[in-house]
């Protein structure tokens, strides 16, 4: 008993550090000022991958990324230059990019529940 409950402790541990940790972080959106928490991945251990690059093991693949609810604009860079995020406001505030996010977002869920 004493043995089988030392070979337990001791795989514990190992079972621990082959897995992926998860965690929510708060952003605010660049783009219109959003205040939003994201689900995103701190860790993962992957033994390989096929022949499309995704990582096998016990990981996210591809790991989540912060998306603003409101504008969809994604989080690529939490230090993102000043000049990049000044060039892509036009193109996400004043054009169709908003709605058409939107619109992916609630398909993408919908065949998802499916």
């Amino acid at each position: 008993m004493v043995k089988l409950v030392s070979i337990a402790l001791l795989l514990i541990p190992c079972v621990l550090l082959m897995s992926h940790t998860l965690g929510n972080k708060k952003y605010v959106c660049p783009i219109d000022g959003t205040e939003f928490e994201a689900l995103i991945a701190y860790s993962g251990t992957s033994y390989g991958a096929q022949l499309d690059f995704k990582r096998t093991g016990p990981i996210y693949s591809p790991w989540p990324i912060a998306q603003c609810p409101e504008c969809g604009f994604v989080i690529y860079d939490d230090k993102a230059p000043a000049k990049e995020i000044d060039q892509l406001k036009p193109f996400i505030l004043e054009g169709d990019f908003a709605t058409e996010h939107k619109i992916w977002r609630i398909c993408s869920r919908w065949v998802s529940m499916r």
